[in-house]
Formats: C-alpha cells, sequence, structure tokens
C-alpha cells in the first residue's frame, strides 16, 4: 500500500511538472507551501483543481491540521472555514490554499474577518477558469462552455476589503509571500497567477 500510494503521488507530480512547462502551476504552489508548512500549521484546502492537486501534495499526513470539503464538493467553504480555524486555534498558523473560482465564491468574508480581526494567509491560484467544469465540457463536448473566467485583481480586491494583498508570480515568490504574511496580523491575500490543467 505505501509503495502504491508513493507511486500515485510520483505520478501526479510528474504530470504536473509537465503542465508547469507552459507557466507557474499548482504543483509549483504546493511545493512552494511544503516549505513553509510545520507540524502547526493548519491548512484548508478549498474545493476546484487546486484543490485537487495540493490534496495528492501536501496531505500526506491527512487530515491532521489539513482540512478540505471531502467529496461534497462544497465550492467556496474555504473563506469561513479559514476564520472559523484562526477562532478554534489562535496561536497557530492558518493558511488557505484556493482557485479564483471558490475564492470569488465567498470573497466578502474577507471584509469580515479583517472586521473581526481574524488573521489569515489566502494563496488563490488564479488560472481564470472553472478548471474541473472546462476539463469535464472539452472531455464531454470538445471546447469549454461559460467556463473561462475574466482577470481580476485580487491584489486591489483584497485591499479594497481591508486586507493585504500582494503578487507572487514564481514558486519562490509564493514561498516569500506566505512566510512574510503568516507573521503578519492581519489578512493577507497572495494572488498566484497560474496556467490550468487538473491531476
Amino acid at each position: 500500500a505505501r509503495r502504491r500510494w508513493t507511486e500515485f503521488r510520483q505520478s501526479i507530480a510528474e504530470r504536473g511538472a509537465a503542465q508547469a512547462k507552459q507557466g507557474l502551476h499548482a504543483v509549483q504552489i504546493a511545493a512552494a507551501l511544503r516549505e513553509v508548512l510545520t507540524d502547526e500549521t493548519v491548512l484548508l484546502i478549498d474545493a476546484g483543481s487546486t484543490g485537487q492537486w495540493a490534496h495528492h501534495l501536501l496531505c500526506a499526513d491527512y487530515p491532521r491540521r489539513r482540512l478540505n470539503c471531502g467529496p461534497s464538493g462544497v465550492v467556496g467553504w474555504g473563506l469561513g472555514g479559514a476564520m472559523g480555524a484562526r477562532m478554534a486555534c489562535p496561536g497557530q498558523p492558518v493558511i488557505l490554499l484556493t482557485g479564483d473560482g471558490s475564492f470569488t465564491f465567498t470573497v466578502a468574508e474577507i471584509e469580515c474577518a479583517v472586521r473581526q480581526r481574524l488573521p489569515f494567509v489566502v494563496v488563490v491560484a488564479d488560472d481564470q477558469s472553472w478548471g474541473i467544469t472546462m476539463a469535464g465540457h472539452i472531455k464531454r463536448f470538445g471546447e469549454p462552455i461559460s467556463s473561462t473566467l475574466g482577470p481580476i485583481d485580487f491584489v486591489k480586491l483584497a485591499e479594497s476589503l481591508g486586507a493585504r494583498g500582494v503578487l507572487a508570480k514564481t514558486q519562490e515568490e509564493v514561498r516569500g509571500a506566505v512566510e512574510e504574511a503568516v507573521a503578519l496580523a492581519t489578512v493577507t491575500v497572495v494572488h498566484v497567477p497560474i496556467v490550468g490543467g487538473n491531476p
């Protein structure tokens, strides 16, 4: 079982590395987070393509302090989940990994978190699409149907809601932005433009 699990995770990493040749990819975000995560970090993973990559690559010790939406697919639960995690674990780092589609489901909760002084870090992987939906459409119909999203400046959006916004365009910038944000007593949104693709 251990050998098969290891081989499976390796195949996921290799598939992501192949897709990453087109640009920054969710596997590189996972690698950056792996360098930042400690045993005390609470990592929340929202639904979507980014969540699938992270589940495979970051959750070897799941469910210990690694929380996701499970099989129910409750897209957009992450911001409320991060607020709850901050209240339940006041002395621990709280990091939410989400995609642009999931994040915008409940983005106004950022203002609520700021107002209630519930700091955490949100990493938004932005491929300007509903990735899982798009993949399903292409597989079934040969083209995406209303599953692409327009560009959003998540840094400015975060700032408009009272949070701190940071743009990260490389794996190193993601790691540095998250490390810096974990130490701050505010909500920080790290906007990471990526290329899409599912595991």
